[in-house]
């Protein structure tokens, strides 16, 4: 993997070949190395038997090369991307490795459309007189079990979370390591 890394070779400049496109739900699509394809499929799969509707949240939330990550950080120094918190410099993004995914973990919350009765029961439950309010309450549910099961199964899959306390944090970040397969086969 060192050649991959930050400072190695071929970050941000891997070749087609050895990339995989891997289909998220929704339409969501990513590049992604082809070692690493197999376990995110599989991940996928996993989530999608336990009612969990794995999408990423662009076509850059996988592979990005040198100059998709330099263009994106360059945007963001400007001002274009002002819900991003925070973009890499070019050369030592984890998207550049090929290993990192970027999950919309309100992808299934944005798909849902709540029957009135489930939002009623929610305005209830929750204590809000305003149907947007238990709307934007359930979706909120949806987003954090989809990053619940990420927490209890990722690792199983070869998959941590890159960034998971601090100022930095960052919930949809995702990175694959090959180290956490041995501690158990999937």
């Amino acid at each position: 993997f060192s050649a991959y890394e930050p400072g190695g070779g071929l970050i941000g400049n891997i070749a087609e070949k050895d990339l995989t496109e891997v289909e998220g739900h929704y339409g969501s699509k990513i590049s992604i190395r082809n070692d690493v394809a197999d376990k995110l499929i599989q991940l996928k799969d996993a989530a999608t038997r336990d009612g969990i509707f794995l999408a990423f949240t662009s076509e850059n939330s996988g592979y990005r090369s040198s100059k998709k990550q330099t263009k994106l950080y360059n945007e963001w120094l400007q001002g274009k991307h002002k819900d991003i918190p925070y973009v890499a410099p070019p050369g030592t993004s984890e998207h550049e490795s090929g290993k990192a995914v970027d999950f919309d973990l309100r992808a299934m919350a944005n798909q849902e459309s709540f029957p009135e009765k489930v939002v009623r029961v929610a305005m209830d439950r929750f204590g809000f007189s305003s149907r947007q309010d238990a709307i934007k309450a359930l979706r909120k549910e949806h987003a954090d079990s989809t990053y619940e099961w990420l927490v209890e199964n990722g690792a199983q899959y070869g998959f941590e979370q890159s960034y998971a306390s601090g100022k930095n944090r960052e919930d949809w970040h995702w990175r694959f390591n090959p180290a956490l397969l041995n501690k158990g086969d999937v």
